[in-house]
């Protein structure tokens, strides 16, 4: 069995996928919103 992923751990993929650049991702980050 796989170990649980942290909280948050794949939201850079998620958003990359979803189209986000890597620009809007760290204001995100910047922001706490993730």
């Amino acid at each position: 069995m796989d170990p649980v992923p942290a909280l948050g751990e794949h939201s850079t993929a998620i958003l990359r996928e979803l189209g986000r650049s890597d620009a809007d991702i760290e204001q995100l980050r910047a922001d706490g919103v993730i």
